[in-house]
């Protein structure tokens, strides 16, 4: 179970809880995990493999024209073990995918200025780090896949072209 608290339960500076339970068949509690999240986020992408889970968190609506963060929650399932990291994306923008590989996790993030831009965590260690392109210009994510164990991915981008370069690739 994931709830977010209504009261004003302030986990740190800037911070409030997300409360992770794991119950059994019998509704009894197994653990309850509370993990501090700044409050202009929300739950942008869920994913799930076996015995783990992983939550993308990151501002949503006007929210993140001022809120370039985002966090990944990696949960082990059945221990109740997190690790949190965190990172920014530039000056915000709109999530445009988020994949998970173990021990890898990728998010896609297209800028306002329509950069496309992908960051790599690793689960294991909680590192971020840009995953870097050669593409010029502004070019917009459209979508991507992580390979397993590799730490590679394949990423579409696109780029819109003036009339004027559109002439010319076609001369």
């Amino acid at each position: 179970m994931l709830f977010r608290s209504r009261s004003v339960e302030m986990a740190g500076p800037g911070l409030i809880n997300w409360y992770f339970s794991l119950y059994d068949t019998n509704l009894l509690q197994l653990w309850t995990l509370p993990v501090g999240i700044p409050p202009e986020h929300q739950i942008s992408g869920i994913k799930v493999d076996g015995p783990k889970a992983f939550l993308l968190f990151s501002a949503t609506g006007k929210e993140r024209n001022n809120d370039p963060g985002f966090e990944v929650a990696a949960i082990d399932i059945t221990s109740g073990k997190m690790l949190l990291s965190s990172g920014k994306a530039g000056s915000g923008g709109t999530v445009s995918g988020f994949e998970v590989s173990e021990p890898y996790a990728w998010l896609g993030i297209n800028t306002r200025e329509g950069h496309g831009r992908i960051y790599q965590f690793d689960l294991v260690s909680g590192s971020i780090k840009p995953f870097l392109h050669n593409i010029s210009g502004n070019p917009f994510l459209v979508g991507f896949t992580g390979h397993k164990n590799d730490g590679t991915l394949t990423a579409l981008f696109s780029k819109r072209l003036s009339k004027k370069q559109i002439g010319r690739a076609h001369v």
